[in-house]
């Protein structure tokens, strides 16, 4: 469901072993088949004609970069505090 909201186009879900559902773009489920049930559905499914959303065109990139951004800012602080440290003990021992 989770899939069909982020895209915006009707979700079909197709298993061997579960349920056949479909679910809107909206993510409300439509139709689901029971699994004792066999038969055949026909489903009228929306087609694709909007412009796509922001998790559309550039995915989990720009979470990626968030997260090695936010890594790089640890490590550069890291270092900093290493060295004031350093600093510090150094003029205390010349002193």
């Amino acid at each position: 469901m989770v899939r069909a909201v982020e895209t915006r186009l009707d979700f079909v879900r197709a298993v061997n072993r579960g349920p056949l559902s479909l679910v809107s773009a909206s993510g409300k489920l439509l139709v689901r088949q029971k699994l004792d049930e066999p038969n055949v559905l026909l489903l009228d499914v929306a087609l694709y004609d909007h412009e796509p959303t922001l998790y559309v065109r550039f995915g989990d990139g720009p979470m990626g970069l968030l997260f090695a951004l936010v890594v790089a800012y640890g490590i550069v602080r890291t270092l900093r505090h290493r060295r004031a440290v350093a600093a510090d003990e150094s003029a205390a021992t010349a002193t």
